[in-house]
């Protein structure tokens, strides 16, 4: 039994030997094969030595009978210049590989920076390689490609060597070459045209906002367009009414409206077509809200229900009524593109506070903003042009207007006006900003301070007990 014992100990030991020489050997032998093949042209790697220059960028297994280089960009469609990002695939080793990123026209994009290979430009699969898309719309394929020595492509159980059709010879490198394959295909789309911003008051389209009262006592508007400066008056509406103007068509023309709250009727006299449209939408103590709530370019009628601290929203996109508890009775609704996605954001201003809450269309996350004392009038209004709402009130007591620029963070004191002034907020230069406003009910003068010339310009239109639109 003791000598079974030790043949069977010397046994295991000698194979044991035996493997270890082998792989000795083999360890030898990869790397002299780098010493001898390689190490003329690439500096000694620090790790997989033969992984990069081989099978690994090519086969699925060690067999080497296919090609599995792959490519997927992060996306299917793309804004011009947006970044497109593509991962490559591929191989059954661990280690580096060289590898490119071409365009539809075969311009390298993109190669790696190189890794702890030592070998230059080489990466480790899954390589991460980005450009930026074409600026010109249209369907594209681009490629990618590995890079490596052709002799390590042969199958060995059949001879047979396995090039992709997209192998392609380095001239300027014997033996070497690169399998290149096309990506997915993607598209790039026009980028969208800017949130279209509908002008108040701009009732001939000229991005301009015009003189316009109501006169309640007769139900007349008087206009008078920055266009031609020629007035003209609309017959709409009766005492009690409401005036709501918006561009409810879309057309880019404010239209003629009034809400009616003893009927809880919106009557709306659509400037493309002529015609009136009556819609029952609100309640007697509502406060009418117009805004482009749903960013389609067109006013939405909308309502703010004191009584319930709640938003009413019939959107002009899909008839669609929305109903959003917001603010509680005595806050002051102020509506407005406070994050500048296009799209009317519900808001309060609350006066025993001096506090603006306001929820954001594009995030949904609400800001509140300390600006304002009790007294004080809100007359939000981009008075920045930077395509937001930016937070502002008028003080009649020190005839002062305080704005909080958005683009900035900066506040902003303007002495402009009196005690008793109607502020008028609007872009009248149509420079793209809205200009500080009043309206004198005393004689009916309007004060506009142009922010294009920074000059003043005055006006008289309509009498004590107009209402001005604003």
């Amino acid at each position: 039994m003791r000598i079974s014992s030790k043949v069977t100990t010397l046994f295991i030991f000698a194979l044991t030997l035996v493997a270890f020489q082998l792989w000795g050997s083999e360890a030898r032998a990869q790397s002299s094969w780098f010493t001898t093949y390689c190490s003329g042209c690439h500096a000694s790697a620090t790790s997989s030595t033969c992984n990069g220059c081989h099978a690994h960028g090519t086969h699925s297994t060690s067999t080497k009978n296919d090609i599995n280089v792959k490519g997927v960009t992060n996306k299917t469609s793309y804004t011009p210049g947006e970044t497109v990002t593509v991962t490559i695939t591929g191989g059954y080793r661990t280690g580096w590989i060289g590898a490119k990123l071409y365009d539809q026209n075969n311009v390298v994009l993109a190669t790696p920076t190189g890794n702890a290979s030592g070998m230059g430009w080489d990466a480790t699969y899954p390589v991460t390689l980005s450009a930026p898309a074409p600026t010109t719309p249209g369907t594209y394929t681009w490629k990618v490609a590995w890079y490596g020595n052709k002799y390590d492509l042969t199958d060995a159980a059949t001879g047979t060597t396995y090039f992709g059709a997209g192998w392609t010879p380095d001239p300027t490198n014997p033996n070497h070459g690169y399998e290149i394959v096309n990506t997915n295909s993607f598209t790039v789309a026009a980028a969208p045209p800017p949130p279209k911003k509908i002008v108040r008051n701009d009732y001939d389209g000229d991005g301009k906002t015009d003189l316009a009262v109501f006169r309640p006592s007769t139900g007349q508007w008087l206009i008078t367009p920055s266009s031609t400066g020629t007035a003209y008056t609309v017959n709409w509406g009766q005492s009690g009414d409401i005036a709501v103007p918006g561009d409810y068509d879309g057309d880019g023309k404010t239209d003629v409206a009034v809400y009616r709250p003893s009927e809880g009727r919106w009557y709306i006299m659509n400037s493309s077509t002529g015609k009136p449209s009556v819609i029952k939408y609100g309640i007697d103590g509502d406060i009418p809200i117009p805004g482009d709530y749903d960013g389609d370019g067109k006013t939405d009628v909308a309502v703010f229900r004191p009584s319930e601290g709640k938003f009413y929203i019939l959107s002009s996109s899909t008839g669609a009524t929305q109903s959003v508890p917001y603010g509680i009775n005595g806050d002051i609704p102020v509506p407005g593109d406070y994050d500048g996605d296009g799209k009317t954001d519900i808001a309060v201003y609350r006066p025993s506070e001096g506090r603006w809450y306001i929820t954001n269309s594009s995030t949904g996350a609400q800001e509140v903003i300390s600006y304002g004392i009790n007294g004080d009038v809100p007359v939000p209004g981009d008075y920045d042009g930077d395509g937001k709402t930016d937070v502002a009130v008028f003080r009649p007591s020190e005839g002062k207007f305080y704005i909080l620029n958005s683009s900035t963070g900066a506040t902003e004191s303007v002495p402009y006006g009196t005690n008793g002034d109607v502020p008028v907020p609007g872009d009248y230069d149509g420079d793209g900003k809205t200009d500080i406003a009043v309206w004198r009910p005393l004689n009916g003068n309007w004060y506009i301070w142009k922010s294009a010339t920074s000059t003043q310009s005055v006006m008289t239109w309509g009498i004590s007990t107009d209402q001005p639109m604003k």
